[in-house]
């Protein structure tokens, strides 16, 4: 994850946290019943921040706490906290950092961004009756979780991340022979799968 991804990623965050009080608002006032734990795209971009540099969530949050104490004492924008936030976990974890993030981690993100997905399929229609042009989702923030992803396995180029996402609906839609290399059909048809496929196509 380079510099600039992780600026952007933290540059969206308060944006999720005003599309999600909004959404607690109208989830609050719905005549409709529900029962839908809301999936929480901070959390995985905090869950993947710390496997990306190794660090506790300890260590995270008080790295957090420490940036916008600098913002406070001496007056600078966010993406220069956040640039300054970057350095630091690199100062502080230099010689731990992930080339990419585990298997384990991996999985995980990938199948909490599919809860989150159907999240908004299950909610639109309750939402949308009271709130015109509500807008359920901001995918912006699942975006540069995105990007990173793809820095991390070299793969902003050929965009395997994005195709096995939207174009194969988070893995659901593949079909084996949908990717087809020196003859050889290429099974991706889980997550655990698709990871060892991007290491591969990471050492070429």
């Amino acid at each position: 994850m380079t510099r600039d991804t992780f600026v952007r990623m933290m540059m969206v965050f308060d944006n999720e946290i005003k599309v999600q009080h909004k959404l607690n608002v109208a989830l609050e006032n719905s005549p409709f019943e529900y029962s839908i734990e809301l999936p929480n795209m901070h959390q995985i971009m905090i869950d993947y921040i710390k496997g990306y540099f190794n660090l506790s969530e300890e260590q995270l949050y008080n790295m957090f706490d420490l940036a916008f104490m600098e913002t406070n004492d001496n007056r600078l924008d966010n993406s220069e906290v956040y640039a300054n936030l970057y350095d630091n976990f690199f100062d502080e974890n230099i010689n731990k950092i992930n080339e990419v993030v585990s298997l384990e981690l991996f999985v995980d993100i990938m199948n909490r961004i599919d809860e989150y997905h159907k999240f908004d399929n299950k909610l639109y229609n309750i939402i949308s009756k009271r709130y015109k042009d509500f807008d359920l989702i901001d995918y912006s923030l699942e975006s540069e979780i995105v990007n990173a992803l793809e820095e991390d396995f070299n793969d902003e180029d050929n965009q395997w991340i994005s195709y096995f996402m939207y174009e194969l609906d988070m893995l659901k839609n593949f079909k084996l022979g949908d990717i087809v290399f020196e003859g050889v059909n290429i099974d991706v048809s889980t997550w655990y799968k698709a990871y060892d496929f991007l290491l591969d196509r990471m050492n070429e």
